[in-house]
């Protein structure tokens, strides 16, 4: 919602967001999920050159709420690296993420310094 220094672009790569600006950021992602009682859900970070900076797996619970899941970390970024969010499932079938308004998936970065 708030990119100003043109990290995003929905054209040739809208799965990623590019950094123009060299520094330490703190990264988030975040994803809901559509109701399902079985298997993991996850949420990775993966960075260009470094891989995989960060991850978080959730075994769902009993219940069939729809659930948020959320990943984070800081990670000292040079100009022209870029970040993606990937989301896995272990239901045994197709869950839909939420894809709009505030349950929309979103992946962030925040230069701190």
């Amino acid at each position: 919602d708030h990119d100003n220094d043109t990290m995003w672009e929905g054209v040739t790569n809208p799965d990623r967001i590019t950094i123009k600006t060299a520094g330490i950021y703190v990264i988030m992602g975040q994803v809901q999920w559509a109701a399902s009682a079985a298997g993991y859900r996850g949420q990775l970070l993966q960075h260009s050159s470094a891989g995989l900076i960060a991850q978080t797996h959730t075994q769902q619970s009993a219940s069939l709420n729809l659930w948020r899941g959320n990943v984070a970390t800081t990670w000292d970024c040079a100009e022209g690296d870029y970040i993606e969010l990937l989301i896995i499932q272990t239901s045994g079938a197709p869950l839909d993420c939420i894809g709009a308004g505030k349950q929309a998936p979103v992946l962030e970065a925040v230069r701190a310094g």
